[in-house]
């Protein structure tokens, strides 16, 4: 543990104390004296932590009848219901959004524009695959924190990073034609500076991250203006929508994430008349389809979500999803 907190102090920015320091007290206190061992079994034996993303299921029946749960149900919250439930995933944040790797670990803005520049690195998205270069060069940055960091490439190593460019969705299958569903451009998207001063992100993304709860309010003037960028509208579309899914597993909650993603689909066909036969869009189609009388929507849990949610997330990135940073 001690070598843990030492290591996260070094590669961040802003202190990290354990629960158990005297900083952490006006948060809460730790509880002791209960055997979660049948818990920890249960999440060993049957839950699995995911290469990418986060699994939030709120409610486990099987963990809430434990010993264990009926033992805090009862003395800390008067033998009111409780959920016992699990979250499962490699957080790479102390604040839990999605950020890129180098922010994460509070590295100066000039080690982020030189490991990119040298890699040809597009979008933060990528850093993922390159973490353990990454860490190596971190330890460097940090014990010399000059103005100006250059970082030469390894010797003896190759990043095997395959570069993705804010470029519109393309697909290899020849079953259809884009101009059929998408007008040439005459607009075209932008990158726009994020709060955080370091990345940029779609300015498209951003607008239908906006729109796309009005998808049953959309007039014939929106739908022309999101149709004038082309196939940039579907680059866009599936980066915002693997975003607002991606955050809302962390945040809100299988069931949450579910409900959006559905919002999005609707959205989606009503900017291409319920007309894309790109695999693409097929294949979040599928996912809907195979929702049918499965599940609710509207009544979902976070357990009966979590498959279809898990689907979407592995979908879009197969898509070259790349996450935007607000």
């Amino acid at each position: 543990m001690e070598n843990l907190l030492e290591h996260l102090n070094q590669v961040n920015d802003v202190p990290v104390y354990s629960v158990l320091d005297p900083e952490f007290a006006p948060y809460g206190r730790v509880v002791t004296g209960y055997d979660l061992s049948e818990m920890i079994a249960y999440m060993e034996q049957n839950t699995s932590i995911p290469e990418n993303g986060n699994v939030y299921v709120a409610s486990v029946p099987e963990m809430e009848a434990l010993p264990a749960a009926t033992g805090l149900q009862k003395k800390f919250y008067g033998d009111m219901p409780i959920e016992v439930g699990y979250c499962n995933g490699r957080n790479t944040t102390w604040n839990g959004d999605t950020m890129n790797t180098l922010e994460q670990l509070g590295v100066i803005s000039a080690l982020n524009d030189s490991y990119r520049e040298s890699h040809g690195l597009a979008s933060s998205n990528a850093l993922d695959s390159a973490f353990d270069e990454l860490e190596n060069a971190l330890d460097d940055a940090l014990a010399d924190s000059s103005s100006s960091v250059s970082m030469a490439e390894p010797e003896s190593e190759t990043v095997s990073t395959s570069v993705t460019e804010s470029v519109p969705y393309t697909e290899t299958a020849d079953a259809y034609d884009a101009d059929d569903v998408f007008p040439a451009a005459t607009r075209f998207d932008e990158q726009v500076t994020s709060t955080n001063g370091m990345d940029t992100y779609s300015k498209l993304a951003g607008e239908i991250s906006v729109e796309y709860n009005h998808y049953d309010e959309l007039t014939e003037e929106i739908k022309e203006y999101f149709l004038s960028y082309g196939p940039y509208f579907r680059t866009a579309w599936l980066n915002a929508m693997y975003t607002d899914i991606y955050e809302d597993t962390g945040r809100y909650g299988n069931a949450t994430a579910l409900y959006d993603f559905v919002k999005y689909m609707s959205f989606y066909d009503e900017i291409t008349s319920y007309y894309d036969p790109a695999p693409m869009s097929q294949a979040f189609h599928d996912v809907i389809l195979s929702m049918e009388d499965q599940i609710y929507v509207d009544t979902a849990t976070d357990r009966e979500a979590a498959p279809y949610v898990d689907e979407v997330i592995q979908t879009a990135e197969a898509n070259g999803a790349e996450l935007q940073i607000w």
